[in-house]
């Protein structure tokens, strides 16, 4: 999410229960703040140490992106997105949304992004438990709630079929200028 923004903005924080309060504008400062990612193996040492005691007492950890300045491919970004669209992709299409980063290419997303922790129930199959819930930085709740597409796009598996991707077609002619407005 770094490369969609020259800028530092907040992307998403994860809540359980007890962090779901009235006053969580004035949590939010509390929150520990993950912006950078290491650059090396060797970084990560400090980092996980920086980031242990909020993980173990379950303390929500904003994350950000790192502000790594303007790029030439900047309000230039296409996203396609569907009813497939699920988990992290759709946090990106989220903050691409929220932040007039990107056009978003197709159809509603999925509604699915949750926080989870996978268990093991043997014979291959892992049973996933919810742990908390991911807000977007304007604290509305991801799960259960679609990302309506900036252009809508429907998907038609007949023209698919015959080899027609009218998402990607449609995609392809705003990265051509053929319908050159602003992302926003």
């Amino acid at each position: 999410m770094s490369l969609l923004t020259p800028d530092r903005i907040p992307v998403r924080f994860a809540l359980d229960r007890r962090h779901a309060t009235a006053n969580l504008e004035s949590q939010k400062q509390e929150f520990r703040l993950f912006s950078r990612i290491p650059s090396s193996t060797k970084a990560l040492w400090p980092f996980a140490l920086k980031f242990a005691p909020a993980m173990l007492a379950k303390k929500p950890i904003v994350l950000q992106t790192e502000g790594l300045g303007t790029k030439p491919f900047h309000d230039k970004i296409v996203l396609l997105a569907d009813r497939h669209t699920a988990s992290v992709a759709e946090m990106i299409v989220a903050f691409s949304r929220e932040n007039h980063l990107a056009r978003i290419v197709g159809e509603k997303t999925a509604g699915q992004l949750l926080s989870a922790t996978a268990v093991n129930v043997g014979h291959g199959f892992l049973l996933a438990l919810p742990t908390g819930r991911i807000t977007a930085g304007k604290d509305w709740l991801l799960e259960g709630t679609s990302i309506e597409p900036t252009e809508l796009v429907e998907f038609d598996w007949r023209q698919r079929r015959s080899g027609i991707d009218s998402q990607l077609e449609r995609a392809a002619e705003f990265m051509r200028g053929e319908r050159a407005e602003r992302v926003g």
